[in-house]
């Protein structure tokens, strides 16, 4: 958990856009909008996003991930989902090094972090 704070305050700190995304029931939705608020205390550029639950289906998915890319966003964040969806992180995180990907990629390989 420290090394996550480490990584928030530095993404805070840089400016860096942030996105939670939390699920579409209402613990979901109410966990995303605390942590929302919390970050955008501690000085985050901070937004959200609630997956539509027809066009998004359950959980975390590579859509989600490559709207928060195609909006500048460098860091997500789930709450009360994406625990089983390792697979759609990691897959849109390297698409964005691929020039062929549908989010237009930048030639870079993004990073991502799962503290489980």
């Amino acid at each position: 958990m420290d090394k996550a704070v480490d990584i928030l305050m530095e993404k805070i700190k840089g400016h860096m856009r942030i996105r939670v995304i939390g699920d579409y029931d209402i613990d979901g939705v109410c966990a995303a909008y605390i942590l929302m608020e919390a970050l955008e205390g501690l000085g985050a550029d901070v937004d959200m996003d609630i997956p539509d639950r027809v066009l998004d289906g359950y959980g975390l998915n590579r859509n989600l991930i490559e709207c928060a890319y195609r909006d500048g966003v460098d860091t997500v964040i789930t709450c009360d989902n994406g625990i089983a969806a390792v697979w759609a992180a990691a897959d849109a995180a390297v698409s964005t090094a691929d020039a062929n990907s549908p989010i237009q990629g930048d030639g870079v390989y993004h990073s991502v972090l799962f503290i489980l």
